[in-house]
This record gives structure tokens, sequence and C-alpha cells, in this order.
């Protein structure tokens, strides 16, 4: 399997997610409810949604109802994601 690191700076929080601005964004490079892991690869919620500017857009990320945001530390902590997979055509 293969892993690809977020480069994600952390915002704030919203009702629900918590919003993040990307460094370093590829087209196609993850989609929206993608798994999103922390450093030990447990996963810790999913891509809710990607919006803004293309080069470096936000990014909402919701946790997981087990995942408690005073248990994480998100300026500090490394997130991963899934490899997209391509379409065969």
């Amino acid at each position: 399997m293969t892993w690809i690191k977020l480069n994600l700076n952390f915002i704030g929080t919203s009702k629900k997610n918590q919003i993040f601005r990307s460094r370093a964004f590829k087209k196609g490079q993850f989609n929206i409810y993608s798994p999103v892991f922390d450093k030990k690869m447990n996963m810790i919620g999913h891509i809710k949604d990607v919006f803004g500017p293309v080069d470096v857009p936000f990014v909402s990320i919701q946790l997981d109802t087990n995942t408690k945001q005073v248990d994480f530390d998100f300026s500090s902590e490394s997130l991963f994601t899934k490899k997209k997979k391509s379409r065969k055509k």
C-alpha cells in the first residue's frame, strides 16, 4: 500500500470539522472521503471537503467519533492518506 503525507497547516475548527490549508497540492492526489491517518497509522477521520483556490486549497477533515480533538495536536502531527487508486480504462 502506498501512503501519501498530507502537507497541511492547521487553520482552525468549524462546527464539525478541522480546517487545514494545503501547502502543496497535486490534482487527483486524494479523493473526498479518503481516510486520514496519524503517524502511527491509526485512522483519525476522513476528508470531508476540498475548497478554495486550486493551487493551495483548504481541506476539511471530519474526525471519527472515537477521535477527540482534545487528544490530538493538529499543529505538530503528521497526517497521511492512502494513494488514490487510478481507474482502469
